[in-house]
């Protein structure tokens, strides 16, 4: 079974080795490995200067790795959660303003019908009573004399 050794600030494969090769110290590959010229390498060679043993430091460099890797890999999924709530957020926030613009829109067009409808009925109440009054020769001056009119008789 391949075990994967990532960097630290990234998510592509270092070095793919057997697990066995990896921590066997007599293989050319585990030697390779250890003096290769990688942030893993150096991270042994330290180790290896502080505490002089081979296996407790490249079980330690492999450990710390795929920690970081884990580690990676958790930051890469959260903020990719984090872009989506936001961009999930921002699409909401824009429906609720165009709606509500939408019911502002149906709201005004209401009242100015309204408004208009009000102002041709009254328009055509007054030209009405306009119209009746002249056709019966001049409203209460007219209807005096008729009163007038009718007590002299």
């Amino acid at each position: 079974m391949p075990v994967r050794l990532m960097l630290a600030h990234g998510l592509f494969p270092l070095v793919s080795r057997s697990a066995k090769e990896a921590l066997d110290l007599k293989s050319d590959a585990g030697f390779e490995f250890l003096d290769s010229k990688t942030s893993i390498g150096n991270a042994y060679r330290r180790c290896f200067d502080q505490f002089q043993t081979q296996q407790h430091c490249l079980q330690a460099v492999v450990t710390t790795t795929a920690t970081a890797a884990i580690v990676v890999v958790v930051v890469v999924v959260v903020v990719v959660v984090v872009v989506i709530t936001v961009a999930v957020v921002v699409i909401v926030v824009v429906v609720v303003v165009v709606v509500l613009l939408l019911v502002v829109v149906v709201v005004v067009v209401v009242v100015v019908v309204v408004v208009i409808t009000v102002a041709v009925v009254v328009i055509v109440v007054v030209v009405v009573v306009v119209v009746v009054v002249v056709e019966r020769g001049g409203g209460t001056a007219a209807a005096a004399r008729v009163v007038i009119v009718e007590i002299e008789q």
